[in-house]
């Protein structure tokens, strides 16, 4: 299975060919995971791999959610989230005469076959992918990190069985971090009231900038690296866009808050939507869930409303027009390597709805509802009925600053039916685009 879906995978030139093994590689994984019930390595690998480069052979039939699912579940069920040693496992103990329960973790022994290697990674790799997806699109359960997690990841990097294992640590303490402030400022349960928001932000940067500064120069300037640390900053710096964190005895802060969002934002387009930046065809999903992210919190900070807030300036850095001229380019450009290719071209659909947004991207805005208690991410939000085909319609949510788009900006508010309603017509295939 594992190679199928590497196959499937490195077929991105030949669109038709993979086409027809994806639709395969699905039909064997329904077989064979829900009716046979099988597991293993090699199924769960190949589910990693499938995801990974998910968006270009599931257009037609979007399962992302579903299959993340599977694969974390597979990884519980073989065993992989705890130690397989007894000296590795928590062991529990009574401390002193009130009884406390406490727990201590002892690794499993360093002599590890490139067996157990394999099961660590695949057990990282569910953890990456359901932290992406979760901070994004807010949906399931991710993987839980926990001291298991953490000794493996450590392990596979000290190790470096290949090149890549240098990257393992890095990578998961970066989506540790992300699904912290997923968390903290979606989950009304939680909520921030014990801790003034500057302090949280500070520690989470600090906690960011520590693993960045632990780390080899070489591995800093890998490209995965960089646009997880990128989206790791700005999904940190886009608390500044939502006023119940920010009181107004503290505007410096908050503006200052903005501004540093604004940077992170920039250099993130310096970087993956610039004349020299690299944009191959076999990019990951979870890249292309990055820049549609990163371009959606473009136009936000270039609507934003607050007092000392210049908009103009943040049209001028951010050029969010050219921005998208240039992303339309680099997809024309893949498009001419993957030709001939059929009904379903994920690329041919993105071009498409890049166009539909440059040019009608003026959302409708309706009078604004009470706001929900309890999740500041929901306060000041309109709803707006989009119609699918198919099916009934929907509630999404607009930003009211929305009301004044610019046409140098798309505007459109990521709720948590973003990668779904998007835009009115042909949006299946966004839970896999980006």
């Amino acid at each position: 299975m594992l190679w199928k879906a590497i196959m499937t995978a490195a077929s991105y030139q030949n669109p038709l060919r993979q086409e027809a093994l994806g639709w395969k590689l699905m039909e064997e994984f329904a077989s064979r995971i829900m009716l046979r019930a099988e597991k293993s390595l090699d199924l769960l690998q190949a589910l990693l791999v499938h995801l990974t480069w998910y968006h270009y052979h599931s257009v037609a039939n979007p399962q992302v959610l579903n299959l993340l699912s599977l694969a974390r579940t597979m990884a519980v069920n073989l065993g992989y989230h705890r130690t397989h040693l007894p000296k590795g496992r928590p062991k529990i103990w009574l401390d002193g005469p009130d009884g406390v329960t406490k727990q201590q973790y002892e690794p499993e022994d360093s002599s590890v076959t490139s067996r157990t290697l394999e099961e660590w990674r695949a057990l990282a790799g569910c953890f990456f992918l359901s932290a992406i997806t979760i901070s994004s699109c807010r949906r399931n359960e991710p993987v839980q990190y926990t001291h298991h997690l953490d000794h493996v990841c450590r392990a596979l990097t000290e190790m470096q069985e290949y090149p890549s294992d240098l990257l393992i640590f890095p990578l998961i303490s970066v989506q540790n971090v992300v699904l912290k402030i997923s968390t903290a400022f979606t989950d009304p349960n939680l909520g921030l009231s014990t801790a003034p928001v500057k302090m949280f932000i500070q520690s989470l940067h600090a906690e960011l900038q520590s693993i960045k500064q632990n780390m080899s120069l070489n591995a800093t300037e890998d490209y995965t690296f960089v646009v997880c640390f990128q989206m790791a900053e700005i999904s940190l710096f886009e608390a500044s866009l939502y006023r119940s964190f920010h009181p107004d005895s503290d505007k410096a802060y908050h503006l200052n808050l903005l501004y540093s969002c604004l940077t992170a934002v920039k250099a993130f387009f310096d970087t993956h939507f610039s004349n020299k930046s690299h944009f191959a065809t076999s990019f990951a999903y979870f890249r292309w869930i990055f820049a549609g992210y990163v371009l959606i919190l473009g136009t936000k900070l270039a609507v934003y409303r607050t007092e000392g807030w210049d908009t103009r300036h943040v049209h001028q850095v951010l050029d969010c027009a050219n921005a998208l001229d240039r992303v339309i380019g680099k997809f024309e450009a893949i498009l001419q390597r993957r030709t001939p290719h059929g009904e379903y071209e994920i690329f041919d659909l993105f071009v498409q709805q890049m166009r539909r947004v440059k040019a009608h991207g003026r959302p409708m805005v309706r009078p604004q509802p009470e706001p929900q208690i309890g999740n500041p991410l929901c306060e000041n939000r309109l709803p707006q009925k989009i119609h699918r085909v198919g099916d009934e319609s929907e509630d999404t949510y607009f930003s009211p600053e929305l009301s004044h788009f610019d046409l140098n900006a798309f505007a459109i508010e990521p709720d948590d039916n973003f990668w779904q309603t998007m835009f009115d017509v042909d949006d299946d295939w966004l839970m896999t685009t980006f």
